[in-house]
């Protein structure tokens, strides 16, 4: 016995209903992704580290708290944008970090990252030790 034949619409519904398979070169592998997180975490503590550096605790308080800011860096190391995502509450704290991150020297960003910005939100503790 023969079997009738489809249709073109409803070979086209059953195309539709299964998976397609892509191309395994436009998916980042498992070890691609971890690496490009890892690039980035990376990266992340060491622009920390720059505003770390270039922290200090302002005169005529003596408030203490921590700030956290949200920054967007170029991949080139430079500082496109910073903004208060947090206050410490007290605006001479604020504008200590603030100013931490603008006097900060950041590195460009490692291989493997491809973008040309990438958005990081970084804590400041400020304290007077």
């Amino acid at each position: 016995a023969s079997r009738p034949q489809e249709s073109a619409s409803e070979v086209e519904e059953s195309q539709k209903r299964q998976p397609k398979l892509k191309d395994k070169q436009l998916q980042p592998s498992s070890d691609g992704v971890k690496r490009t997180k890892e690039n980035l975490y990376s990266w992340g503590s060491k622009i920390h580290s720059a505003i770390e550096r270039k922290k200090f605790y302002p005169s005529g308080t003596r408030a203490q708290g921590r700030v956290i800011l949200n920054l967007i860096v170029h991949s080139d190391g430079r500082l496109v944008k910073t903004e208060i995502f947090k206050s410490s509450g007290t605006a001479l704290l604020d504008n200590a970090a603030l100013t931490a991150v603008k006097r900060a020297n950041f590195p460009v960003a490692p291989e493997g990252l491809i973008e040309d910005k990438y958005r990081f939100q970084i804590p400041i503790k400020m304290s007077r030790n």
